[in-house]
């Protein structure tokens, strides 16, 4: 495990929930993320989001444009950073002000948390299509059982409770 994502302590009581460089939660639930401009003691907001992943993102990838891509320790998702964030820097033409990777690193923490919302609502998606095909599956095999199950059925059953004459004794002796 890396020193990245050790569990926080803050006690909230919904599991045990992975702490991210440069995230943090507040009282009220949403997760910031924030991040030193190297060189000054300036602070450089990178923004608020729903999740903590999205807020890590974004500090990755102000990371990236801060202090390059070989700051590997400084990265969140380091597997994944170089590769999101080097068409960026690319098209960027260089070195970017701090106000520019605030922007993109803004753009990044919102973009995964669209894409982490799309994805759990793909995800109930396919939990519903699941437990669709599921009770399908479930009728079909009920429907297979009673066409395998021989039709016994007596006459008495069928037609009515036995004895049937005496549904029809109210009626008296002469019928209608």
């Amino acid at each position: 495990m890396s020193r990245a994502m050790a569990a926080d302590g803050d006690g909230d009581g919904d599991g045990e929930r992975k702490k991210y460089k440069g995230v943090r939660r507040r009282r009220w639930g949403k997760w910031v993320s924030e991040i030193r401009v190297p060189g000054t003691r300036h602070r450089l907001w990178l923004g608020s989001y729903a999740t903590a992943e999205a807020a890590a993102v974004a500090h990755d990838a102000a990371v990236f444009f801060l202090r390059g891509p070989d700051a590997a320790e400084g990265f969140n998702f380091p597997e994944s950073a170089e590769g999101c964030y080097w068409r960026r820097a690319t098209s960027a033409g260089g070195q970017l002000s701090p106000q520019s990777v605030q922007r993109v690193a803004s753009d990044a923490g919102m973009a995964a948390d669209a894409g982490l919302a799309v994805g759990r609502a793909e995800e109930r998606e396919l939990q519903q299509q699941q437990q669709h095909q599921h009770q399908q599956e479930q009728q079909q095999n009920q429907q297979q059982q009673l066409v395998q199950q021989p039709a016994v059925l007596t006459a008495g059953e069928y037609w009515g409770p036995a004895g049937g004459d005496e549904w029809w004794s109210d009626y008296g002796e002469g019928g209608f």
